[in-house]
């Protein structure tokens, strides 16, 4: 029988197992605030950032796409950031974006998810993002290419919406 200790250390490693998982599938995994901040990141996220191609991180941790003319990012998450209901609650929609790469390879995959806030706080609001680099995951040993391929180029992915510019 295992020591109350033991189950400790069980839930722990099996807590960070399940935050380290989408790095083996090579999926970006972070949390920001309405403003952009990111509050906490994967490494396959910080690693897709750090190639300042499609996204990075300033030096206020504040998440920008490398392409200044695009406001796709800031959109989406106000768009997850603010209620859309008549309960006040964000909406449970995903959203799907392709981020344009300023080096002209495939675009980014973002999809953007409002992230349950525990207070009414509306400061408090925060965005879950999944970020794919399918022309990268397609070259590491076919485990999560097909996924990413169909999550791409699905229309509506697990109930997701597709971002429209200018359509809110």
């Amino acid at each position: 029988m295992k020591s109350g200790e033991d189950i400790s250390t069980d839930k722990q490693r099996a807590l960070l197992a399940g935050w380290q998982a989408p790095d083996l599938l090579g999926i970006g995994v972070a949390v920001c605030d309405a403003s952009c901040h990111m509050l906490i990141a994967n490494q396959t996220f910080l690693d897709i950032l750090g190639t300042r191609d499609g996204l990075y991180l300033n030096s206020e941790g504040r998440l920008l796409e490398t392409d200044e003319a695009s406001q796709i990012l800031v959109d989406v998450v106000g768009r997850c950031s603010h209620p859309s209901n008549a309960a006040g609650m964000p909406s449970r929609g995903c959203i799907s974006v392709k981020v344009r790469r300023t080096s002209g390879r495939k675009p980014l995959t973002l999809l953007a998810r409002p992230f349950p806030s525990t207070t009414t706080v509306r400061s408090s609001s925060m965005t879950l993002l999944l970020l794919l680099d399918v022309a990268h995951a397609v070259n590491e040993e076919g485990v999560v290419a097909p996924l990413l391929r169909l999550v791409s180029t699905s229309e509506n992915w697990g109930g997701s919406h597709n971002y429209r510019e200018g359509v809110h």
